[in-house]
């Protein structure tokens, strides 16, 4: 039986008890690939830092342009990283501590029955509880696109405001395709935290859009960020070394008859 494709709301709402402890045993086959999803999911995040700090430096020209832009851009990725690892660690305890309950205490049969039959009161306080601790991690999806919604838009005013070099080599459609991602992000946030109105309906258009956003678009910014970002370097050391030997040069003035004299500093 795949609980997946044939989900009944009427057994899981009604916390039918065989039904829940089905429910328990496919959790326990899915262990290992969520474990290992939400690993990935928190690697991902750490290696984003990395271009994302790289891009602040060169349009911040190295902390001395627009900090307030720039550092906004910084804590929002270092906040998304520290979200979602923290939100994975919690995850993990949750689902460990809950399916050692369910399999070393009795959760079957309270003895409340006089029948004789199970009455699964156990399994359906800790389905309930489960439901209510790992929730708790639910919103930190929806922060999540939020961040990077955030990031994005930063990054888009970032660059309009550049000098005409940097504007040129990172570039304005880059730019655009970031903000036509974080306008993504910013409806799959919305859809994740409308799924408690249609589980099913908002659960179904926020993976959607989640598979565009994670799998396709953002490593496709990323990869053209890679190829820009060496360029945009040079460019920026460059411009920062002919500002530095232009305030070093002595003062200069004209002779009456055009000729270019330094001007000695007694």
């Amino acid at each position: 039986m795949n609980l997946q494709s044939d989900f009944s709301s009427v057994d899981f709402y009604g916390l039918d008890g065989p039904y829940l402890r089905l429910w328990w045993v496919h959790r326990r086959e899915l262990a290992y690939y969520t474990v290992t999803g939400g690993f990935f999911q928190a690697i991902s995040w750490a290696l984003f830092l990395i271009p994302i700090f790289q891009v602040i430096y060169i349009m911040s020209n190295g902390g001395k342009r627009k900090m307030w832009l720039h550092t906004t851009m910084g804590c929002l990725a270092l906040s998304g990283c520290i979200t979602q690892l923290v939100s994975r660690l919690i995850r993990m305890g949750v689902y460990n501590t809950a399916n050692w309950i369910n399999m070393q205490f009795n959760v079957r049969d309270w003895g409340t029955r006089s029948d004789g039959e199970r009455d699964w009161y156990g399994i359906k306080v800790l389905e309930m509880v489960y439901q209510i601790a790992g929730d708790m991690t639910q919103w930190s999806e929806a922060c999540t696109y939020l961040i990077l919604f955030g990031i994005f838009v930063l990054n888009f005013i970032s660059v309009r405001t550049l000098n005409a070099e940097l504007y040129q080599t990172l570039g304005i459609r880059l730019a655009g395709l970031g903000l036509f991602i974080a306008m993504l992000c910013f409806i799959d946030a919305m859809f994740l935290m409308l799924r408690w109105q249609d589980w099913n309906f908002f659960t179904q258009l926020a993976s959607s859009l989640t598979v565009i956003n994670r799998v396709f678009l953002i490593p496709i910014w990323v990869i053209i960020l890679s190829f820009r970002l060496p360029g945009a370097l040079s460019l920026m050391e460059e411009q920062q070394r002919a500002v530095e030997e232009a305030l070093k040069a002595p003062p200069q003035e004209q002779n009456d008859d055009g000729a270019v004299r330094l001007v000695s500093e007694i």
